[in-house]
Parts: C-alpha cells; structure tokens; sequence
C-alpha cells in the first residue's frame, strides 16, 4: 500500500511540474509583433506618459495553456501576448489597472493595480496559472 502512495505522490508532483508556468531570463524572450500591439502610440514615451510598464507572458508546460493572452491597462486592450512574448508599454505615472485574460472567448478577465514611476519601470508576469499570484 505505500508503495502506492509513493506512485500517486510522484504522479501529483509531476502534473504540477509539468502545468506550472516558468518564469523566462530576458534573454528567452521575445518582442510581440507589432500587427498584435493594439494601439501603438503607447510603444513610445511622451512628456505625459513617462512611466514603463513591461507586461512578459510566460512559457507554460500546460498544452491548454498555449492561447494567446490579451493585456489592457485601464480597459483598454493593448496587445495579444503569445507564449515567451513581452511588450513594454508607456504610461502616465501613477496607479494604473492592469488586465489579462484569455483572447479566445468572453471569459473573465484579472486584474490587478500597480503603481508606475518614471524612474523605476514595473515588471508584470502574465501566467495563464490560476493562483500563482500574477497578473
């Protein structure tokens, strides 16, 4: 009977592993395409919207987890990220609302608030990852 135990503890740790999401190193990601970037007026910085946020979707092991992934900031959709994908959007500073959710489907969206300064740019994981305490 242990010896059951052992094979369905490996069993639960090993689906974890394999749906978790994986945080990337800069060097393993990539730009999103420009025709996915919804409105391409926040790529660049102005004297008004100084402040950068830096919104990177994670490679998952989860085949399900593989759609794209819609980011909006105060409502409005600013790019689709794919897996490994990041977009550096520019901001006024200050608190803003931040949101992703499935681009496939009506389903709910996440959201969370941060706050962005001119001088310190926000790094925000999108996770596909229920309960992983991101974005």
């Amino acid at each position: 009977m242990q010896h059951v135990h052992k094979i369905v503890g490996f069993l639960l740790v090993s689906l974890l592993v394999f749906c978790a999401a994986s945080p990337l190193s800069r060097a393993e990601q990539r730009d999103v395409p420009r025709d996915r970037v919804y409105n391409p007026t926040v790529l660049s910085p102005t004297a008004q919207r100084s402040a950068r946020l830096i919104l990177t979707r994670d490679a998952t092991y989860n085949p399900g987890s593989a759609a794209s992934i819609d980011v909006f900031v105060e409502g409005q959709r600013l790019a689709r990220l794919a897996e490994r994908e990041t977009v550096t959007v520019y901001v006024t500073p200050g608190k803003h609302i931040v949101g992703a959710r499935f681009a496939s489907g009506p389903g709910p969206s996440m959201e969370r608030e941060f706050v962005a300064e001119t001088q310190k740019p926000v790094r925000i994981r999108v996770s596909t990852e229920p309960y992983s305490g991101k974005l």
